[in-house]
């Protein structure tokens, strides 16, 4: 609910977090607000607890943040049916079955343990099919990239042809939560084609750019190896007339498909545990050998990506266009 427009890559761009928004929106003086009051008038409180893992009641609160939660049975499901593959799909049902109350948080009985690996290995090849495929990663790339363009030129005292009202309290850090909640994909989607007439370049460039689909291209990039590489093809880039802030992008992602207890290190993940039939309680990786291969490794993906339409364009006419890109393909 407390999503901003093109989620995570605006709460990057503007530094925010959807979570404390969502408790925003339940406890301010809204709808949903309104709606919850008429459990109980404190019911909207204990809701914002519980997003914000501070209610009194643990197993509550696992049941909407920990590694098998509603949140990620959610939108795993969700995603694939939108997106069209069949990754994300697991046995929900027979996951919600094998479900058992214990102190703190759900456990699984140990019959279900199949039905949570296959909920895993979904969760992970929905992470490096979908959401990190590398021309998803381009479009946000993109995406972010307009909207540091944009705050810039507006800091810059840039005269917009096309004015960003619905921007300027974000610009200026000033926004209010009613700002936030009438902000939408559609809001910025018809900015970006209003932009895409802009006098500056830039945002001209990059707006079309994403309406139209022209994403940028992407090579592997290890930054431990290369980052030598990187300084050399800024160079060539801001004397090719490309900014690199723009232009030449790295990015990484990585994810942890799950994780065993490690206890007092920064965001700590409850494990999931199996009750076995004399009903002690087991962690999972224990008992399953596909979650132990993957279990406490986190897998990092680096690319770099640029504007390999402009490269080839002029890499005959101009030499280091041909330059950058042979570096960008070695």
């Amino acid at each position: 609910m407390g999503h901003g427009p093109f989620s995570h890559a605006f709460e990057k761009v503007f530094s925010l977090d959807h979570e404390q928004f969502t408790q925003r929106i339940l406890v301010g003086d809204t709808e949903v607000n309104a709606v919850l009051r008429k459990v109980s008038p404190d019911f909207p409180q204990k809701v914002a607890d519980v997003i914000g893992k501070t209610y009194p009641d643990k197993l509550v609160v696992s049941m909407i943040s920990s590694q098998i939660d509603a949140d990620r049975m959610d939108y795993l499901q969700r995603d694939a049916y939108y997106t069209g593959v069949s990754y994300g799909h697991f046995d929900m049902e027979r996951i919600l079955r094998v479900m058992r109350p214990a102190e703190e948080q759900v456990v699984i009985k140990f019959s279900g343990m199949h039905a949570v690996e296959d909920y895993i290995m979904s969760r992970y090849q929905m992470y490096w099919q979908v959401y990190f495929h590398p021309v998803s990663r381009s479009a946000e790339v993109i995406l972010m990239k307009i909207l540091h363009r944009a705050r810039q030129l507006h800091n810059n005292g840039y005269q917009f042809t096309y004015d960003p009202v619905h921007f300027r309290s974000f610009f200026n850090q000033t926004f209010q939560l009613e700002d936030y909640i009438s902000l939408d994909e559609s809001v910025l989607l018809a900015y970006f084609q209003w932009w895409r007439k802009e006098e500056d370049a830039i945002l001209a460039d990059l707006c079309d750019r994403f309406i139209n689909r022209r994403l940028f291209q992407y090579a592997e990039f290890d930054p431990a190896k290369e980052y030598r590489k990187i300084g050399k093809l800024e160079q060539l880039f801001k004397e090719a007339g490309l900014d690199p802030e723009y232009y030449l992008v790295a990015d990484s992602s990585s994810d942890l498909p799950y994780d065993f207890y490690r206890p007092g290190e920064e965001n700590e993940r409850v494990p999931i545990y199996l009750q076995m039939p004399g009903g002690e309680l087991r962690e999972l990786s224990r008992s399953s050998d596909i979650v132990d291969a993957i279990s406490g490794k986190r897998r990092t993906d680096h690319k770099i990506y640029f504007p390999e339409d402009l490269l080839l364009e002029k890499k005959d006419e101009i030499p280091l266009y041909a330059d950058m890109l042979k570096m960008l393909k070695e």
